[in-house]
């Protein structure tokens, strides 16, 4: 666990959780890399939506993943 945080995006407040993980092992060299993974938890009205990004250790995600969380709607 990295950090916990509230963030605000045109669905509202979502709280943000950023980890890291590992990936699956590739299968002929056994090797395996560090993932970051960002968990956005978005409520409105009784409902929930989860999303989870994850990409490798230092990718530059930080404007594609805006983009991704802030493409997010609720409909009535």
């Amino acid at each position: 666990l990295q950090s916990v945080s509230v963030v605000s995006r045109p669905a509202g407040a979502a709280v943000t959780i950023k980890y890291l993980g590992y990936s699956t092992p590739d299968p002929v060299t056994g090797k395996f890399g560090v993932l970051a993974f960002e968990r956005y938890e978005f409520f409105h009205q009784g409902r929930e939506v989860s999303l989870v990004l994850s990409s490798p250790l230092g990718s530059d995600n930080v404007d594609p993943w805006r983009n991704v969380t802030s493409s997010l709607r609720f409909t009535k």
